[in-house]
């Protein structure tokens, strides 16, 4: 009878340093959160380049507030003083952004202006943003991505000066 347990109990001290090693550290953490925010500002500055509007720049103080809305886990705007992107339910950060940009196919170059179906195109390549920071939070409907722009875009009457046409 004591072979049994005994028996587990050696299975599993052989077993815990693994299992330690499993646990992300707080470096591993960091670094995570460190690549996300770096994929982010680079998929947006990618897009934006193809327009030859200027580089956005990382912002601890906007990944905040975006993380502060998203934790709420509403889909809805927060209607606060920055631009705002929002995405729910997508399987990838990536496919999420190319959606937002592949609204350019809606855009109307030639009477520029604010549409339902492309403000979030036109929040990406705003040419007077200068500052973002996204976050992601597991939500029950699924991941909720909000990335906060600054200064915001969207302003009626400025579209032609910041949302140039791609190259």
């Amino acid at each position: 009878m004591l072979s049994l347990p005994i028996s587990l109990l050696a299975l599993f001290i052989a077993v815990l340093p693994s299992l330690i090693r499993a646990l992300p550290t707080v470096s591993d953490i960091n670094s995570n959160q460190t690549a996300l925010h770096t994929f982010y500002v680079n998929k947006h500055n990618d897009y934006r380049a193809r327009h030859g509007v200027p580089p956005l720049e990382f912002d601890v103080n906007l990944v905040n507030y975006a993380y502060e809305h998203a934790s709420r886990c509403r889909f809805e705007h927060s209607n606060g003083p920055f631009g705002e992107n929002l995405a729910l339910g997508y399987s990838s950060l990536d496919s999420a952004i190319n959606d937002w940009y592949r609204e350019i196919r809606n855009y109307n170059y030639g009477n520029p202006g604010f549409a339902m179906n492309t403000g979030h195109f036109t929040q990406v390549i705003w040419r007077n943003s200068r500052r973002i920071g996204c976050a992601v939070v597991n939500c029950g409907q699924g991941p909720l991505l909000t990335c906060e722009y600054d200064p915001p875009g969207n302003y009626l009457g400025m579209f032609r000066d910041n949302v140039p046409p791609a190259f």
